[in-house]
């Protein structure tokens, strides 16, 4: 009995190695289309588009932005400021706005599929509402427990909450409002300078000011803003934003208008404050990007793409004032 099961042991045995080695060499011959096929490749592929998808829910690159506004308030209110803290301090600030940019897109889902915003992670569906609700749930608390975590001043603390309500209470209702939305969103880009020099218990003249070209210059781009997005924000939130009540025309006027404002007063740094001439050349090239915006925003050719145009110029436009800060910043904080 023991001798037969070993020869059909055997004999199985010797069966499967045919097929394992029949295997290989068809696995040999198709090498080309086996390592075509797509399983092995959209697992890796899968990980980074939702990665990506991740990093566009929560606009990073705005939130470097709130990191390096906060660096510039801080090194501006003190001299040889502790690293760490200097590090770690804007860390909070970079928590709500990642947070309250997911949230945005979540109550915005509808108005972004109106606007065909295709790119937006929720509208072409790389990433779920349900997934962006648990991760603005988990960027807020971070944010609060690590604003207590650092043994910031109170004020500080107090801000990050304030920022997370207002933030949820914008996406909800503000951004309906005319006006008050869009200056919700400028006051977000004004608050790091101020948030900076507050991790260091210290506030200078020279920070309310940048602050206030950064308030005045957001809430022109966010009148702009609304100008483009207001056929679906009409369509599927029954918004009254400024361009509804007021007209496109107009509110780009406005919107123009405040780039101007914006723009004399960042040359204000340079005679009030003796802010190089280093800095004066950056801030320049900025506000041309801000000014070709203006130029953009008027042109009725193809309107869609103009505006696109309008608004990446001036994200530019902003991006070069910031780093215009951020080198001063640095330099009068070197200086003896």
């Amino acid at each position: 009995m023991i001798r037969f099961i070993y020869q059909k042991t055997q004999i199985l045995l010797i069966h499967m190695a045919g097929e394992v080695k029949q295997t290989i060499i068809d696995i040999k011959k198709d090498s080309k289309k086996v390592m075509a096929a797509s399983y092995p490749k959209k697992a890796p592929n899968m990980l980074v588009e939702k990665i990506k998808a991740f990093l566009s829910l929560v606009r990073i690159e705005h939130g470097l932005m709130v990191a390096v506004g906060v660096w510039v308030g801080a090194l501006l209110a003190v001299k040889n400021a502790d690293f760490q803290l200097l590090i770690l301090g804007a860390l909070p600030g970079v928590l709500v706005q990642m947070g309250a940019f997911a949230v945005n897109d979540l109550f915005d889902l509808e108005a972004d599929r109106a606007n065909n915003r295709n790119e937006r992670p929720l509208v072409n569906g790389i990433l779920s509402p349900m997934f962006a609700r648990n991760s603005a749930i988990v960027l807020f608390i971070l944010a609060v427990l690590l604003s207590l975590l650092l043994k910031l001043p109170a004020v500080c603390s107090i801000i990050v909450i304030a920022s997370i309500i207002i933030s949820i209470a914008y996406s909800y209702a503000m951004k309906n409002i005319a006006v008050l939305g869009n200056a919700y969103i400028a006051f977000s880009m004004a608050l790091p300078f101020v948030f900076g020099a507050l991790v260091f218990n210290a506030l200078h003249n020279d920070v309310i000011i940048i602050a206030a070209v950064a308030f005045i210059a957001g809430l022109a781009r966010e009148i702009m803003k609304t100008v483009q997005d207001m056929g679906g924000d009409v369509k599927a939130r029954k918004a009254a934003t400024l361009p509804v009540l007021i007209g496109k025309t107009k509110s780009k006027i406005i919107a123009s208008i405040l780039y101007i404002f914006a723009i004399i007063l960042s040359y204000v740094m340079f005679f009030s404050f003796n802010y190089s001439v280093f800095y004066v050349v950056v801030v320049t090239l900025g506000n041309i990007g801000l000014v070709a915006s203006i130029v953009f925003s008027f042109d009725k050719k193809d309107e869609a793409k103009s505006m696109e145009k309008a608004r990446k110029l001036s994200l530019g436009g902003v991006f070069l004032a910031l780093i215009s800060f951020l080198i001063e910043a640095i330099s009068k904080n070197m200086k003896p």
